[in-house]
């Protein structure tokens, strides 16, 4: 058998719409291995069999509240994350986000 790519959707490849993986097997059984454990033979049929209903990734998460302004650090688990994220895209949801402080002159003189 000539080496081939087999796939699964999510991943850190990027597509229109999401993400996807692949990986190289060599053998039969390698490939037999990748297809009971969720690859799949084409890229088709892994975004068919499996719909974007997996967890966000935490580079996703962290996206999502930088665009949301949502406050977060390394500390900040994902689960707690993913609840700020679902809390502000809430309908009726206020989303604040903070701007940076204003510095102010010591001195009257500075602001010329």
């Amino acid at each position: 058998m000539d080496p081939r790519l087999v796939y699964r959707n999510k991943g850190p490849y990027q597509r229109p719409g999401g993400t996807f993986d692949h990986k190289l097997v060599s053998t039969e059984a390698e490939q037999a291995d990748a297809l009971d454990s969720g690859w799949f033979d084409t890229l088709p049929q892994a975004l068919d069999a499996n719909p974007d209903t997996a967890a966000p990734t935490r580079a996703e998460l962290e996206t999502k509240a930088l665009e949301l302004g949502i406050k977060f650090d390394g500390r900040t688990g994902d689960r707690k994350l993913g609840a700020a994220i679902e809390a502000a895209l809430a309908p009726g949801a206020e989303i604040v986000v903070e701007s940076p402080p204003i510095l102010e002159a010591e001195h009257s003189d500075d602001l010329v």
